[in-house]
């Protein structure tokens, strides 16, 4: 083919015009969403070998990528040519396909391009179907691509689709959403970033809604200037009324293949990319299966739209010991879920919120008989913080329609829901979920009127609120609920005890004991008059502290206060008791705690227990060791920084002890995130050394077995944290950096 190419005449210069691909011109924020060592990566293999595999599913703002290596290869006037491939079908129909849109041959084509000095060609929405050889369209178009290369010898190529294929033997370059940590600093970087929290939305909030996406994170920042945070994703059912043009950023190879499956005989593809859009945080499918009775859901159906890109399958994280199974729940892409609601009407999607609610709160919902679906697992977040917010979507979107619908009996059925809800959440100590739930709602709830729902809504918030360390703001509603309500005495001295708390958290113990003492005057002998006086002893000078305290306890195990005796036994313990008799204690409140579904204390004497057992150079039995697992799981997501690296270090402890790796590199993965968000780069460095520190073998071993997402987390952390660089050379040779066993400073 070389000597074909050489002879054949060089015209059609124009072509190149119609090819010219204009790239995004670089910002700062761009390397952060697409990721230094990606970025790295493939600025490495175009220089190596002038052709990289970029995947860049729909969201992933694929162009700031390529703007990422634009920049990193250097200085120099490259141009960039982009020829559209998603028709490809064989090579002799692409030519035909060549000579029918810009009308020269692939001949023409390597002419022009070996006329540049320096020449980009963006081979972009590659097929990743099987073709007629029974080759994916990826594998097909990279043998192409090797053929113009060799008589293009200025020229880089670099391939990009929307999928994998695995018959290719490019090593594929993935761009994958940002995680929580990453976002944040997108946020500070981004120009439009300040517009979250002027908004009054937490940058989590806009996290959850956006998964990490960049097109969606920047559309929803372009969009704050002008809407209102809960219509971003229809919490309003009357936001799906405009069908403003700026509301979708959805590509046309998208939109074609989503209206391709919209008007199909048989939809039933586009009906299940519906009803997951609802669940914005995805579903399992045997779980939806009825969610319209007469076109039952399949998953297959699932594994369809996965092969066509539009859905993902959520991640759970595992430590082997658990031996559990992970959840099949499949996730509408953030950027395709907007498209889908963008194309519903008002009505449309009211009736898919109140059917998703059928589904989590039983048939009679609509008739205040509310029963939680079996497929909640209170107890281990982990596994199902999917379902709670989707819980927390759908119900908001209920209460903002009925407040903005005025409809008394609509309002009250909505708030009761929203109360059984976060009533269940508060029983099983998922206070970060019910904060999640309430924060957007809160103040429309206080200028509705404090209703005896409101009232329990805006106090479960209040105390959720403390419990995860907020308790300025929490006491800041506490007051504001007892000046501006008329409470029943019990609820009343309720608030008043955790107001009581708050200001102990806050060291105003001249207020804490002024609120304990208006408990006691309500002259009511709940759990609440007992933890108030022990409130008041703690805080006093008498002698005999210890003495009284212990009388407090009792007295609330004899009543069945179980919560508050578990309350006072800890403080007894940590104030008072020796070391010596500190485990066995705690190891005692821990067993009286999950008999009496105290799941806080549980956590709290658990974590404490395991951190004697292990000072003491004792072993946890595997029993002791599944608590602390279980507690480390809680405390990652309800995110409460002291217990949680207390028990982050008991279990790194554990699992060195153990010569445990592959646990080891599990628990970094998670860990590392929630340093990163606590701005602890002290504890991750450490840890991280650590990790590299296992013998060699020991841990090349470990990381060959190791998942993808694992192994690329790790090299990310290593490559950010400076510890090495991806420019070194091959994933062989990056794997066996990781088992060197040398510390960050021997790393390059």
């Amino acid at each position: 083919m070389g000597n074909l190419l050489a002879f054949h005449s060089t015209k059609h210069f124009h072509i190149l015009a119609n090819l010219r691909h204009s790239i995004p011109l670089f910002q700062e924020y761009m390397p952060i969403s697409s990721g230094k060592h990606k970025i790295d990566n493939a600025v490495s293999c175009l220089l190596e070998t002038r052709i990289c595999w970029v995947v860049a599913s729909w969201g992933m703002a694929g162009e700031d990528f390529l703007s990422c290596v634009e920049k990193e290869l250097g200085d120099g006037k490259r141009t960039w040519y982009r020829l559209p491939t998603s028709g490809y079908s064989s090579q002799k129909d692409f030519e035909q396909l060549l000579d029918r849109e810009f009308g020269c041959s692939i001949v023409d084509l390597c002419n022009l391009l070996s006329s540049k000095d320096d020449v980009v060609l963006l081979l972009d929405d590659a097929p990743c179907k099987n073709m007629q050889s029974g080759k994916s369209g990826v594998n097909e178009i990279t043998n192409l691509a090797q053929t113009i290369l060799d008589y293009c010898i200025h020229l880089r190529v670099v391939i990009r689709t929307t999928g994998l294929a695995e018959d290719c033997e490019l090593k594929p370059i993935v761009l994958e959403q940002m995680d929580e940590a990453d976002f944040n600093q997108y946020l500070i970087v981004h120009p439009q970033g300040s517009r979250v929290t002027e908004s009054g939305m937490r940058p989590e909030e806009l996290f959850n809604l956006s998964k990490g996406e960049p097109e969606t994170i920047k559309k929803y920042l372009g969009l704050l200037k002008f809407v209102r945070p809960e219509n971003l994703d229809f919490e309003e059912s009357s936001a799906a009324e405009y069908k403003g043009p700026e509301t979708s950023v959805a590509p046309a190879s998208l939109v074609s293949l989503i209206q391709e499956l919209k008007q199909s005989n048989s939809n039933r593809l586009y009906l299940l990319l519906e009803c997951l859009s609802v669940f914005s945080n995805g579903e399992d499918i045997s779980n939806i299966r009825n969610f319209r009775q007469d076109q039952p859901f399949f998953p297959k159906m699932a594994e369809a739209l996965s092969d066509l890109g539009l859905i993902d399958v959520a991640r759970f994280s595992f430590f082997k010991s658990e031996n559990q199974v992970a959840p099949k729940v499949s996730v509408v892409k953030r950027l395709i879920q907007d498209y889908i609601k963008d194309n519903l009407t008002r009505e449309e999607l009211t009736s898919l919120n109140n059917n998703a609610l059928a589904l989590y709160f039983g048939r009679d919902w609509m008739l205040g008989r509310f029963k939680l679906n079996a497929e909640f697992n209170l107890d281990r977040a982990n596994q199902t913080s999917f379902a709670f917010q989707n819980a927390a979507t759908l119900i908001r979107r209920l209460v903002n329609d009925s407040l903005a619908s005025g409809d008394n009996r609509a309002i009250q059925n909505s708030l009761s829901l929203l109360n059984f809800y976060i009533s269940k959440l508060n029983n099983a100590s998922q206070f970060r979920y019910i904060c999640d739930t309430c924060h957007q709602l809160i103040k429309k709830l206080i200028e509705y009127g404090y209703s005896p729902a409101v009232q329990d809504i805006v106090f479960l918030y209040s105390k959720s609120l403390r419990m995860l360390g907020d308790s300025e703001r929490a006491s800041s509603i506490n007051l504001d609920l007892l000046g501006s309500a008329h409470l029943e005495k019990k609820f009343k001295a309720k608030v008043l005890l955790d107001l009581a708390f708050c200001y102990e958290a806050l060291n105003e113990n001249s207020n804490a004991l002024s609120a304990a003492k208006q408990i006691l005057g309500i002259k009511d002998r709940s759990a609440y008059h007992y933890q108030a006086k022990a409130i008041i002893v703690s805080l006093g000078s008498a002698p005999d502290k210890l003495h009284q305290l212990r009388s407090i306890e009792k007295t609330c195990r004899n009543k069945g206060y179980t919560i508050a005796a578990n309350n006072i036994a800890l403080q007894i313990v940590s104030e008072y008791e020796t070391e010596f008799r500190r485990k066995d204690l705690y190891k005692e409140i821990a067993l009286l705690a999950k008999n009496g579904n105290d799941g806080y204390n549980f956590i709290k004497a658990t974590v404490n227990y395991s951190k004697l057992v292990i000072s003491q150079r004792e072993n946890l039995s595997s029993k002791e060791l599944l608590n602390l697992i279980m507690s480390y799981h809680y405390l990652c997501s309800q995110r409460m920084k002291t217990l949680f690296n207390k028990a982050h270090d008991c279990l790194w402890e554990e699992f060195e002890h153990r010569g445990d790796p592959s646990s080891l590199i599990t628990l970094f993965k998670q860990s590392s995130l929630l340093f990163r968000l606590q701005s602890d780069d002290a504890r991750e460095r450490k840890y991280l050394t650590r990790l590299a520190n296992i013998p060699s073998p020991q841990l090349q071993a470990t990381l060959s077995m190791a998942t993808e997402s694992e192994k690329t987390y790790l090299v990310s952390r290593f490559v950010r944290l400076g510890y090495m660089s991806i420019k070194q050379g091959s994933e062989a040779s990056q794997l066996k950096l990781l088992g060197t066993g040398k510390t960050s400073q021997n790393y390059v």
